[in-house]
């Protein structure tokens, strides 16, 4: 027990005020891509499933362009 202890605060406490300022500067980009997303038109649920499941800001831009992308070929078909 004192081990564990021990670890905590020798490497995960120290660790963890380490990351702090990076978890802060995941804020704004955060909300920058809610912003984009919800303008795009995605529903909150996909809003929220897109950061859960990748993980770099440039994907998740990518992946909505795709979306989009797709938007425009299905109303496209069902246009024609």
């Amino acid at each position: 027990m004192n081990e564990i202890k021990s670890v905590i605060k020798s490497g995960i406490i120290p660790g963890l005020i380490a990351a702090w300022p990076i978890c802060l500067g995941y804020i704004p980009i955060g909300l920058a891509f809610g912003v984009l997303a919800q303008k795009a038109g995605l529903h909150p649920l996909e809003i929220g499933a897109i950061p859960t499941f990748i993980f770099t800001l440039k994907t998740r831009s990518l992946s909505l362009t795709i979306v989009l992308g797709m938007l425009l070929f299905w109303i496209a078909g069902k246009l024609m």
